[in-house]
Formats: structure tokens, C-alpha cells, sequence
């Protein structure tokens, strides 16, 4: 009787588990641009950064000595706490005691000191002045796709005896202002670990005011979350060069995002692959070659003495091979009228997408030979998107990307707990490793210290 019960269980959950992953599949869609008559009741548009007083325009969460003490105590309970696991349940307990303690000695010892370091990332915010070069890039992205976009110099004070505080620049022929607001440079932890890797994410808050009577027409939240994540030691080296110049492309690509997502993105549908135990969801435009397939382990492909860095999890399962240092890379064909493509190569992190070593525009076949050599036995992150003209206007596709998730039969096999686990490979650009050199002996991936597993 209870075996029947079981398996009724098992069934029931199994129905649920193939409902939701046909609403995976079918109904997963990234927003859409402005419907297009509301587009064409905005007039001429003019764009301004509008500063708030009190707005924090750097943000450091979770940075000092009491975050680290913190993760330190976590992680080395959490650490401990399994080491005394393989000697029973009694044994636990103390071992999560020992491990939370040297932890937390550990977090306060080596915790890295935020002040100066602090000090120095706002005095380049400042001198970067991104409320002046962020709407001058909107508008100059926007001309260069037909979407004309005046920049307003500066925003426009409240006045109570006009209708809308923008009534001034009514008058001056704008009938919509693009409005940003509450513009923040993030440095977020990237890891629970003690002085964890941050990446730097630059995020608005963008409105759509109609000038006659400041009706609100759009009200959303833009995220550049391209930025690489970095050890606070790699933030600050040679006088912070490396936030200094992401931070300025952090903004440049965000201006690109404003003008992208209200009047030109065209969103990918989700489509799902399914193997046996785990299942692509792509979107955007698939990788040809290098490809890219499930498999645990991707034994054939990565040799631990061959690769000089530590290997991101995506790379384990995902990645293929290239057969050359300047491979010629392919991707599903994009259909529309007068098609172009844009291609970005990025070298790895430990953490993701580092630096961006390649990037081509005006692609016009489906296909690109890279025109620089690549490191050989190196990890590389890769994305396409496609530009074409419909009705006369400008479209971009997103970038194409993938999460792998488990498979439907993944989650009936373990009775609904695959569902729960994290999954496999986060939504992310796609991978490739190239080959090692015919005669060198890399040196093997960085590993954790033995004796203090939970730091950075």
C-alpha cells in the first residue's frame, strides 16, 4: 500500500514537473521595446541625468572587516561541518564549532582595508563625470541608428508654477524627455568567501515624461551587468587603471542598452534542447562551431595540465575545443532583411568574461575568422547579435546566450530534486578553449590554500 502511495507521489509530481517545463519552454520571453504606438506619440525626445540629493553614485555592499568576519565564520562552519559529517552525527556539531571559530578569526585577520581604496574609486567617479558623458552617448548612439535624441545639458529644476518641470524644454521643442536617475556604480560580491571577487555593475533608473503635463510614460530599471568580477587587489592596481576604464565602458554600453531597449531590441524566444539528464536553453543564435553540448565531464576536451587558469563550471560542461588560435567561428543564420552581425570575444576569468579582446560590427556572413591569435590552451567566452532593418528602422537583436538546466527526465528520475538543485550552467555567452602550443608544459589551474579553504 505504501509502495502504491509512493508511486502515485512520484506520478503526480512527474505531471507537475512536465507541466512547468512546458511553460519553460513556450512562454520565457525577454521584454519588448516600446510598442510602437506609443512610440510614435513621443515626439522629438530630449535625454537628462537628473541628480538627486544624497544619491550614492558608488555602492560597496557587504565590504569591511564584520561582511569578512561574517563569510569567514560561514564558510568555515560550512567547510568543518562536513569534514566532522564522515565521522557521525555526533562529531558535527563540534567540528562546525572549530570550523566557525577559525573562521572568524580568520575573516577578522585577513579582511582587506576598504577605506583608502574607497576613497580612490569615488574621486575617479567623479573625474568620470558620467552625468555628463552617459546622455552624450545616448544621443550620439541614438543618431547613428535613425533615433534622434537631443541631450538636455542638464536637468531642469522643479518649478510649482509650471504644469511639468520640463515645460521649459517644451518650449524649446521637446516633447518627451528620456529622464535617468539614480545612476549607481556597483562593486557586488561576486563569492561567499573572504574578500570575495566584486563585479563592477553600473545600473539607472530610466522614465519616459511626456513634457506637457509630466505624465510618466515608462518607468523601468536598465543593468549594464557585463563588467568582469576582480579581486580588489586587480581593482586598484596602477593607480585603479582597470576601474577607471571599465567603469567608462560600463557606461557607454548602458547608453547603448537605454536606446536599445526602449526602440530597438528584438527579444529571443526560448528554446530548450533536452539530453538525458540535462537541457539547453538557448537564446538567441546557436553556436555552430565551436560547439557547444552537454556532457559531465567534458573529459576529452579540458586536460587540467594543460590549461594555465582556474576552469569557470560553464567551461566543464559546455565547452568545445577550437582547432586553430585563430579559429573561424560560425552561429545559426539570422533571418531578416539586410542582415549584419556583431561579434565580442572575451578571455576568461576566474569568475567569467574578463577582459574583451575582440569585437567586430558589419559582419555580413554567418561566419568570422578572428583576425588576432589567441593564447593557446586559454578559456574564451563568446557572443553574436544581429542587426537588420524592419519597417524602415534599425533592430538588434539580443545577445545571444545559454543556461543549462536539468532535464525533464533528470527531474522525474530523482523524483523532483534536480529541480531544486542549482542549476548546471548559469545563463551566460558561450565558451571555447583553444589549443595548447606544440611545445610548452603550461603551468596547471590555481587552487585554493589548504589550509584556509575559504579564502579568496
Amino acid at each position: 500500500m505504501n509502495m502504491k502511495i509512493h508511486n502515485l507521489i512520484i506520478l503526480g509530481l512527474s505531471f507537475l514537473l512536465l507541466i512547468g517545463e512546458w511553460g519553460c519552454a513556450h512562454h520565457a520571453i525577454a521584454p519588448s521595446p516600446l510598442p510602437e504606438s506609443m512610440q510614435q506619440q513621443l515626439g522629438k525626445i530630449g535625454v537628462v541625468v537628473r541628480s538627486t540629493g544624497g544619491q550614492k553614485t558608488l555602492s560597496t555592499p557587504e565590504a569591511g572587516r564584520l561582511s569578512n568576519i561574517r563569510r569567514g565564520a560561514g564558510v568555515g562552519a560550512a567547510m568543518e561541518a562536513g569534514v566532522g559529517a564522515q565521522g557521525g552525527v555526533i562529531a558535527l556539531p563540534a567540528f562546525a564549532v572549530l570550523g566557525l571559530l577559525g573562521g572568524t578569526i580568520y575573516g577578522a585577520m585577513a579582511s582587506e582595508p576598504w577605506e583608502e581604496q574607497d576613497a580612490s574609486f569615488r574621486t575617479i567617479v567623479t573625474e568620470l563625470n558620467l552625468n555628463r558623458t552617459l546622455p552624450e552617448r545616448v544621443a550620439a548612439f541614438s543618431r547613428l541608428h535613425g533615433y534622434e535624441i537631443a541631450h538636455l545639458s542638464t536637468g531642469t529644476p522643479e518649478q510649482p508654477q509650471e504644469p511639468s518641470r520640463y515645460a521649459a524644454a517644451r518650449r524649446d521643442g521637446i516633447d518627451t524627455v528620456l529622464e535617468i536617475q539614480d545612476l549607481t556604480i556597483s562593486l557586488n560580491p561576486a563569492e561567499y568567501l573572504v574578500n570575495p571577487a566584486r563585479r563592477l555593475i553600473l545600473s539607472v533608473r530610466a522614465q519616459l515624461i511626456r513634457t506637457a503635463d509630466a505624465t510618466v510614460l515608462d518607468d523601468r530599471i536598465v543593468t549594464d551587468k557585463l563588467g568582469p568580477a576582480l579581486g580588489l587587489n586587480e581593482w586598484t592596481a596602477d593607480h585603479a587603471v582597470r576601474f577607471r576604464q571599465e567603469a567608462k565602458q560600463a557606461s557607454d554600453r548602458l547608453a547603448e542598452q537605454l536606446v536599445t531597449e526602449y526602440f530597438m531590441v528584438y527579444p529571443f524566444y526560448e528554446r530548450v534542447t533536452s539530453e538525458f539528464f540535462m537541457a539547453v536553453h538557448l537564446k538567441g543564435l546557436r553556436p555552430l562551431y565551436p560547439g557547444e553540448r552537454p556532457e559531465f565531464p567534458a573529459s576529452q576536451v579540458i586536460n587540467e595540465k594543460d590549461i594555465s587558469r582556474p576552469i569557470p563550471n560553464e567551461f566543464r560542461i559546455m565547452a568545445q575545443r577550437a582547432d586553430a588560435l585563430q579559429p573561424v567561428l560560425s552561429w545559426e543564420p539570422f533571418s531578416g532583411p539586410r542582415v549584419t552581425y556583431e561579434l565580442k570575444v572575451w578571455r576568461s576569468g576566474r569568475l567569467g568574461p574578463d577582459v574583451l579582446v575582440y569585437s567586430r560590427t558589419n559582419i555580413e556572413k554567418a561566419s568570422h575568422k578572428l583576425e588576432i591569435t589567441l593564447e593557446p590552451s586559454s578559456l574564451y567566452y563568446w557572443s553574436v547579435r544581429a542587426h537588420f532593418v524592419e519597417q524602415g528602422k534599425d533592430r538588434i537583436t539580443e545577445w545571444s546566450r545559454r543556461s543549462v538546466k536539468p532535464s525533464l527526465m533528470a527531474k522525474i528520475m530523482t523524483s523532483g530534486i534536480a529541480a531544486l538543485m542549482p542549476d548546471p550552467v548559469d545563463e551566460g555567452f558561450y565558451v571555447f578553449i583553444t589549443p595548447p602550443p606544440r611545445s610548452q608544459n603550461p603551468k596547471p589551474a590555481a587552487s585554493q590554500s589548504r589550509w584556509f579553504p575559504w579564502e579568496n
